[in-house]
């Protein structure tokens, strides 16, 4: 839930992408951080790293956020 919410306060999105592919959004973002979660992930920059690059590449290719230009 804490992932849907993050992502529907950013502006007007959830108008223009709506709740479906929100929804879908926050459930692969819980799976890519459930995959990339070890034991140590505070204290290993290349862990956190991993899971940074993993999170921006999943949003990426679900368009998030969405570019105004292209909903006009």
């Amino acid at each position: 839930m804490a992932f849907y919410d993050a992502l529907v306060a950013h502006g007007d999105v959830k108008e223009l992408m709506g709740d479906k592919v929100l929804a879908d959004i926050a459930h692969d973002l819980v799976e890519a951080i459930r995959g990339s979660v070890s034991i140590d992930w505070t204290q290993k920059d290349a862990v956190r790293a991993d899971m940074r690059r993993k999170v921006k590449r999943l949003l990426r290719h679900h368009g998030y956020p969405p570019d105004c230009s292209r909903h006009t």
